[in-house]
Order: C-alpha cells, then sequence, then structure tokens
C-alpha cells in the first residue's frame, strides 16, 4: 500500500515537473501560444551577440594589435543567425508554421555559444570576476526562452558541461576550483529559477487565453439568435456593410430577401408559443446550411422576420436562390389552420437584386426590399416582391 503510494507521489511529482503543475492540455493551449516569441528572444540575445563579439574583436585589434579571428567569426555568424531568426519571427506573424526542432536547435546554438564564449574570455584573462558576470548570465538567460521543463534542465546541463571542459582545458588550478565551486549552486538555482519563471509565463499566457475564450464567447453569443442559432440583426448590419463594400469593388450583384412569417400572430395564439418557437426554429435550420452559393448569409431580423443576403455573378443564379427560398419553405410542411392563406406556413417576401455600378446606402437598399414585402403581403400575401428602386414586379408563389 505504501509502495503505491509512493509511486503515485513519485509519478506526481514528474507530472507536474514536466508540465509545470498544470494540467496537460492547458499546458499545450499555453505553449502553443508562448512557443513562438522564441524566436523574437533569438533575435534579440543573437544581435547582442553579434555586437559584443564585433567589439571584443574591434578592442583587440585596435589597442592590443592582437587579431583574434575567432571573434570576427561569431560576429558575422550572429548577425547571419539574428537575421534568420527575424525572419522565421516574421513568417510567424504571418501565419506560417514554424518547426519546432527547428527552434530548440537554434537556442541550444545560440545559447551555447553565448555562455560558452564569456566564460571562455574569462578564463583566458584569469579573471575571477567576469567569470562571475557569465555565472549570472548563464542563470538568467534562460528566462528570455520559453521551453519545456526537461529541455530547459537538459540546456542548464550541457552548458555546465562546457563549462567545466573549458575550465579545465583553460584555466590554472587556483581559478578551476573557484569556478567550479561557484558552478555547484548557479547550475541548480538556474534550473529552478528557470522552471518558476517559465511556470509564471505559462500560467499568464493561460489566464490571457481564457479571456480571450470568454470575449470569443461572448462575441459570438452577441451575434447569434439564441432561437433560431442563425444571425441576429446586429450580425446581419455588419454582414451587410461588408456585401456592399465587396459588391461595389468586385462588381457583383447584391441580393437581399427580407421574409414575413404569415399571419405568425394567429399561429402563435391557435399553436401556443412553444409551438411558435419551434416553428421559428425549424425555419432557421432551413434557412442555415445547404446552399451551393457560400456567400449565401441568413438571419433573424425580428419577431417573425427574417433576411437571406448573398452576392452573385448571374441574374439567373439570384433567382434561383429566391426559389430555393420558397421551396425549403414549403417542404417544411408546417400545419397553420388560422392563416387563411395555405394549410402551411408561408412566407411574403421582399427581394431587391442590385446590379454593378448602384451608389445606394445600405438604408436605402433596405428601405426598397420593405417597401417591396410590404407590397406583397397587401396583395394577398404567400406572394414575392421584386423591388426595382421605386418599382415593385409582382410574382405568385407556386
Amino acid at each position: 500500500m505504501r509502495s503505491n503510494r509512493l509511486i503515485k507521489l513519485i509519478y506526481n511529482l514528474l507530472l507536474k515537473w514536466r508540465y509545470y503543475s498544470i494540467r496537460r492540455v492547458d499546458y499545450i493551449k499555453s505553449m502553443e501560444k508562448e512557443f513562438p516569441s522564441n524566436f523574437y528572444s533569438l533575435w534579440f540575445i543573437s544581435l547582442w551577440f553579434a555586437i559584443f563579439s564585433f567589439v571584443y574583436f574591434a578592442i583587440y585589434l585596435f589597442v592590443f594589435s592582437t587579431i583574434l579571428p575567432i571573434f570576427l567569426i561569431l560576429s558575422v555568424g550572429s548577425f547571419v543567425f539574428s537575421a534568420y531568426s527575424n525572419g522565421q519571427y516574421k513568417k510567424h506573424l504571418a501565419g506560417e508554421r514554424i518547426s519546432k526542432s527547428l527552434v530548440y536547435a537554434m537556442i541550444i546554438i545560440i545559447y551555447t555559444a553565448v555562455i560558452s564564449t564569456g566564460l571562455y574570455i574569462s578564463l583566458y584573462l584569469s579573471s575571477t570576476q567576469l567569470a562571475l558576470i557569465f555565472m549570472v548570465l548563464f542563470a538568467t538567460a534562460p528566462i528570455f526562452i520559453f521551453t519545456s521543463p526537461v529541455f530547459s534542465f537538459m540546456l542548464i546541463a550541457a552548458s555546465s558541461l562546457v563549462f567545466v571542459v573549458l575550465n579545465v582545458l583553460i584555466g590554472n588550478p587556483a581559478i578551476q576550483i573557484d569556478n567550479i565551486l561557484m558552478l555547484t549552486p548557479v547550475a541548480p538555482i538556474a534550473v529552478f529559477f528557470t522552471w518558476f519563471s517559465n511556470r509564471y509565463r505559462i500560467l499568464l499566457s493561460f489566464t490571457t487565453l481564457k479571456i480571450e475564450d470568454e470575449r470569443d464567447k461572448y462575441q459570438v453569443q452577441s451575434t447569434i439568435d439564441d432561437l433560431t442559432q442563425l444571425g441576429n440583426r446586429r450580425a446581419f448590419e455588419e454582414r451587410f456593410r461588408r456585401y456592399l463594400i465587396n459588391y461595389r469593388v468586385n462588381e457583383n450583384y447584391l441580393c437581399l430577401a427580407i421574409m414575413d412569417i404569415d399571419h405568425f400572430k394567429k399561429y402563435n395564439d391557435f399553436y401556443g408559443h412553444p409551438k411558435g418557437d419551434e416553428c421559428l426554429r425549424s425555419i432557421g435550420m432551413a434557412l442555415a446550411t445547404g446552399w451551393n452559393n457560400s456567400s449565401i448569409y441568413a438571419a433573424r431580423i425580428g419577431g417573425e422576420e427574417f433576411a437571406v443576403l448573398w452576392l452573385e455573378e448571374d441574374m439567373n443564379n439570384a433567382k434561383g436562390v429566391i426559389l430555393q427560398i420558397q421551396e425549403r419553405i414549403r417542404n417544411l410542411k408546417i400545419h397553420h389552420e388560422k392563416s387563411g392563406v395555405s394549410p402551411y406556413v408561408t412566407f411574403s417576401i421582399g427581394v431587391c437584386i442590385k446590379e454593378c455600378g448602384t451608389s445606394e446606402s445600405m438604408q436605402d437598399i433596405y428601405k426598397s426590399v420593405d417597401t417591396a414585402l410590404y407590397e406583397a403581403k397587401g396583395r394577398g400575401r404567400n406572394k414575392i416582391k421584386r423591388s426595382r428602386g421605386h418599382r415593385c414586379e409582382a410574382h405568385k408563389r407556386g
């Protein structure tokens, strides 16, 4: 029993270490959000290192008349590395997918290069103070790199190994002992410092994601009609504005149909409001999907009033959509004994098909369609009226 508890405890500790004490699913979401920022860090670090290497090379060249070609190579290589990192960062901002393996490889290269060079200089100059400075950099540099706990541990362990090797190859015994004594507390401090800083960062990222999700959910809810799941009037007007701009630029036909259920008040009074809601839901489902034209947008813009908005390149196709609307409502066969027009639920429809070249506003177009709808209802309902400016052409529904 105790052994099972111990195994479970060790297992939980390993999982907490691996995922920063956060649920795996939340960790993955936050990691996806934060990981690309490493390109920005790589660009900044490599640019700084390129400038540092060049300055160090210039000092020895002009002050001590000594050429250290390794620092010139490091400077040029770092500038190239910096430009490449910046390019990858811009690709990410443009929405292109980036390779995580490539990022990890770049992190290893730049981190090891910076730390190794700094420690090499301090050992070469036999400067304990300079070595201490690079030890601090060694401990704090990972904060600029967002990685998993395991990778951070491996990165610091590898850098520590490089440091020990350089220390053995270059330093004198006294300095070697001092540097190893400094490394002994710094390495574990770096591991835990990186773990806690990245954990804080990922928690902050997850909190931001939750806020963004709630905001997106609210935005969706504010543009969706709860009953029919179609767009509401606010969403319809926003889509109308966008389509109006597209129609003027691309010279398409702008088509709008406004539909009103005939004698819906009588339907509610006779069948009851639950049945009325069911009727509206059925109509919403009939108008929501399955259109050949991907631009077709259906919305509920009033109590029993619906709108269908779309763009077309061909007049015959536009008329075909109107016929499809008729057919879909007819196929529902929702009984309406009190209609006086048909034994089933019917629509009166006002339609406007605007040809390219017109400059009417959204309000003018909507008003012309609403006038056509009013005439369709005034002439007996269950009709379609097409608006032609101030004129309306009547069509008897089949």
